[in-house]
């Protein structure tokens, strides 16, 4: 946490409040407050689980506003949740990721916000499996009862959030840092992901909803093939990790509670040396182990299984489509070998994973200008783009190419306002209002031009009341 910043960390179980805690970030947001929520969560590199990123990030935070209801929400592991243990208080051995949240506030001393939903409040959504309801209720007792904890009730969304925003919240402090200006075509990379994500899971449920139920209606191992134009590597890196390990295993409805719910992922290389001609054989020669070992993984656990590949627009562009075409027609070949029993094994009798074959063309600008957070979109992707139209009607397994991350959703532009290089320049509260009042009544998120020439008219208007 900078010096001097004060951050509040939002507590909820997502089925239960994600709507209210969202809307309660974005108020807090509006009000220049910084805020961490779980739609901010990302991979940390000091964190080797979920409940060890959840304490840093208490940690990291001044206050902690704990919604809470019915619901436990998921449990940890107990291996990771072994040394946290002695954090726990007295009288209670086990706790839920959101539980966990309270125990962490209470053992750092953090400001620590209660506010409980009566019986009137009504869920996002169905309680699940997973959620211990008796030990729910231990807990809440533990706060009320034994504690004796200061708290509030709510009924509703609007009802928490005026009480949270009633309190002496620190103002931010304010900044002479230079405005910023926002370029249209000049946004983060982080674009909304859910579109792609959407399209890709419906095709993986579709293919487990009609999976064969004996070993004798086995069937060839079929791919689903993607195609998706992409900025930077790290962007391509959040997004598998989001369809693999967050959003897919959720679309799939895997249980997380029986064991680790999501995909098997891999990355497969692309042949640099490679030409259309040669492709196949060095495609299928450098990737077929890699293949062979994420097929066996995914029939023991049952799990979908996405390869990836990525390659540089550079190195394609002379012969895009004839490239694209030939990635295609690796497929059927390496799949076919890679699932062929090795002699001395016994013939696999489960049926075969669904597969996403997905392949990333990224443009890198050595002449883009303004901060590493951004990057101009390259002139080329709407050309390339038009050589996919068709690609679907001329391979022989079904390709889909996906549409460029090019909107913004709420999420996104809330990561976008705690990046540290917009941190550094001065939005006032009259831009982050503007910002809040474009995504109301708007799920699908806004194009980038909306979001920029926004931005830039609600600073324009600042800068001319500060002029008068």
């Amino acid at each position: 946490m900078a010096d001097g910043d004060f951050r509040i960390f939002l507590s909820a179980v997502t089925s239960e409040f994600g709507a209210a805690r969202d809307a309660l970030a974005a108020d807090l947001r509006a009000r220049e407050t910084l805020v961490r929520v779980q739609s901010d969560f990302r991979q940390e590199s000091e964190a080797n689980t979920t409940l060890k990123k959840l304490h840093d990030y208490i940690c990291d935070c001044s206050a902690v506003v704990a919604i809470i209801g019915k619901r436990s929400g998921d449990y940890p592991p107990p291996a990771a949740a072994a040394p946290f243990n002695h954090m726990l208080p007295p009288g209670i051995a086990k706790a839920s990721y959101t539980q966990w949240e309270f125990a962490f506030a209470r053992h750092y001393k953090r400001r620590l916000s209660i506010y409980i939903a009566n019986e009137e409040y009504v869920p996002d959504r169905l309680v699940s499996e997973s959620d211990d309801l008796r030990l729910q209720q231990s807990f809440v007792a533990h706060i009320v009862k034994e504690q004796g904890l200061d708290r509030d009730y709510f009924s509703s969304e609007d009802r928490l959030c005026r009480l949270v925003l009633k309190e002496d919240w620190p103002a931010k402090r304010r900044s002479n840092l230079p405005d910023i200006q926002v370029e249209i075509d000049r946004l983060p990379f982080l674009a909304d992901r859910q579109p792609q994500i959407w399209r890709i899971c419906t095709s993986i449920t579709r293919r487990m909803d009609s999976a064969p139920s004996s070993a004798r209606e086995l069937q060839p191992v079929t791919p689903s093939l993607f195609i998706l134009p992409s900025w930077e590597e790290d962007a391509v890196d959040m997004f598998h990790w989001r369809l693999t390990d967050k959003d897919g295993p959720e679309y799939c409805e895997f249980d997380a509670s029986r064991d680790s719910p999501n995909w098997v992922g891999k990355r497969l290389t692309w042949p640099t040396t490679s030409t259309p001609d040669t492709f196949q054989r060095e495609f299928i020669t450098a990737n077929l182990p890699y293949v062979r070992t994420a097929l066996r993984t995914a029939r023991q656990r049952r799990r979908p299984i996405c390869f990836r590949t990525l390659v540089a627009v550079s190195e394609i562009q002379q012969d895009f489509r004839r490239f694209v075409d030939a990635w295609i027609g690796s497929w059927p070949p390496i799949l076919q070998q890679a699932a062929e029993t090795p002699r001395g094994e016994s013939q696999q009798s489960t049926a075969p994973p669904p597969i996403v074959g997905l392949l990333v063309f990224q443009y890198r600008s050595s002449t883009s200008r303004g901060w590493s957070f951004w990057k101009r979109r390259d002139v080329r992707i709407d050309r390339l783009c038009d050589l996919l139209k068709d690609v679907d009607r001329s391979a022989a397994v079904e390709v889909t190419a996906l549409p460029p991350l090019t909107t913004v959703t709420f999420q996104n532009a809330g990561e976008w306002l705690e990046s540290p290089d917009v941190l550094g320049h001065n939005l006032d509260r009259r831009v982050r209002s503007a910002i809040q009042q474009m995504f109301q009544n708007r799920r699908a998120g806004v194009p980038m031009e909306e979001f920029a020439s926004t931005i830039n008219a609600a600073q324009e208007y600042r800068e001319r009341g500060h002029a008068q």
